[in-house]
């Protein structure tokens, strides 16, 4: 058996915030129906009334007349005011047109104890410790951010008041900026500079091994929902763009830099009632990308990274095609196919829920290594399930990978799933670990990726 596990803890700070219009601005023209309705019986009785004090008036002159001109002129402001209601009754369409505005903020901080923790010789138990952080960390900082506006349109009826049909259509924009930096010591960890190294003495000044990832995100998206007294129907139809840039620091000042191009279609059907949905979910992705390494030393190299930075990447096709030992080198270029298919069923409020789902993910790419001249054609599929922050898969090599995931974990929590873990694979030796008592852990997370025989895979992942 081969494999490996992992498990990792940190501190987590998460913020979301969203904000939409869409679903609030739902209108119906009941009340001004109503209003109107109202205002036509009170005119036929005030008609009523009016001709009878006539006919009460002309009563001594011509006492018939008077009669029957305040009974006929009644009877006729009655029929009036009956008339408005029965119009009224059969309700009307109303459309509106409504601002719709949608985002999100997320700035997410994770700090990785990157000290092992050492395997009791007598009974080969590993104690997980929490207190010992003699190799320093791996810290993990990503801000994302992204707004769409665009408008939206929302039909009802009067007579359905807690029916509606809505369409909605807004272009987006968006960013994500990711830093891994690594620090000694603990009281490094309030003192990390994150830029992104836009010039070439800021890529200088980061550490070996150390990257930044930023990313440009703009779509469009397409909405239609039908809602009926707290239930809801929809799906919706997402077409995006994504540009991505990293930069990842090697040893003599050289830097390594990936871009990679996206094409993405998401599409989605999704059913709910309240704090319940299921969803179907499908996902195209066409990637192009290519990578350089470049020596800082020189001020050549310094001057093509920075036109790089800019978008600009002319001079750096041309001096790594020449192939003359200069200052650029184009490393691989990877063009990527991936498909995804997912289900999913959850119920609770946002930051407490429970969420089951399954799907299967297929990926197809060639790439291109510029420096032996050998192109790679790889397949790789994976069918996946998840739980409550668990996620199970196993791939066409015939591994299984378990991982589970906690912004606020606790030893308790990690020491349930291991206790799981080793009931469900078996592999009670591998697992053989025991958490030291900390109430609060922050970010917790545990992988583990073993090689296993298919029958017994398959039987295994029925258990999750």
């Amino acid at each position: 058996m081969l494999g490996n596990l992992k498990l990792l803890s940190s501190k987590g700070l998460k913020i979301q915030i969203l904000t939409s219009l869409f679903a609030n601005q739902m209108a119906f023209a009941g009340k001004d129906d109503q209003g109107d309705k109202g205002k036509g019986n009170k005119g036929g009785q005030s008609n009523q009334h009016g001709n009878q004090q006539c006919g009460g008036g002309n009563q001594g002159g011509n006492e018939g007349n008077g009669q029957d001109n305040g009974s006929g002129s009644g009877s006729g402001g009655q029929g009036n005011g009956n008339n408005n209601e029965q119009s009224s009754n059969k309700g009307k369409f109303s459309f509106k047109i409504v601002p719709l505005i949608f985002g999100d903020l997320d700035i997410l901080t994770r700090t990785y104890n990157l000290t092992e923790s050492e395997t009791n010789k007598s009974n080969e138990e590993v104690i997980l410790e929490f207190d010992n952080f003699s190799n320093g960390f791996k810290v993990i900082k990503q801000v994302d951010w992204n707004i769409g506006l665009g408008i939206a349109g929302i039909l009802s009826h009067t007579s359905l008041p807690g029916v509606g049909v809505s369409i909605g259509l807004a272009p987006y924009a968006g960013s994500k900026v990711t830093f891994k930096n690594y620090v000694s010591d603990l009281k490094s960890l309030k003192n990390i500079e994150r830029k992104i190294p836009f010039k070439s003495s800021r890529a200088l000044s980061m550490k070996n091994g150390e990257s930044v990832l930023f990313e440009q995100t703009g779509g469009l998206f397409f909405g239609v929902g039908i809602g009926a007294y707290g239930l809801g129907v929809g799906s919706k139809v997402v077409i995006e763009g994504n540009f991505k840039t990293k930069v990842e620091r090697l040893l003599n000042s050289k830097v390594r830099v990936t871009v990679v191009s996206d094409s993405i279609k998401k599409a989605s059907v999704h059913t709910g009632a309240l704090i319940a949905s299921i969803s179907a979910n499908k996902e195209a992705q066409l990637s192009d990308g290519i990578s350089y390494i470049v020596d800082l030393n020189k001020e050549e190299g310094k001057k093509i990274y920075e036109l790089m930075m800019s978008g600009d990447f002319t001079l750096a096709e041309i001096k790594s095609a020449a192939n003359d030992n200069s200052s650029v080198t184009r490393v691989e270029s990877v063009k990527t196919k991936l498909n995804t298919n997912l289900k999913r069923a959850s119920i609770g409020i946002p930051f407490i829920s429970l969420s089951n789902g399954s799907g299967i993910t297929l990926e197809h790419s060639l790439t291109q290594n510029h420096l032996d001249g050998n192109l790679t054609e790889s397949q790789y599929g994976i069918y996946q399930k998840s739980k409550n922050g668990q996620f199970v898969s196993k791939d066409r090599e015939a591994r299984f990978l378990w991982s589970y995931d906690d912004d606020h974990g606790t030893s308790r929590k990690m020491s349930k799933y291991l206790k799981t873990l080793r009931g469900k694979t078996g592999l009670s030796e591998f697992l053989n670990i025991v958490v030291q008592d900390e109430e609060k852990l922050g970010y917790s997370e545990i992988n583990l990726n073993v090689a296993l025989p298919g029958t017994y895979l398959e039987a295994l992942l029925k258990t999750f």
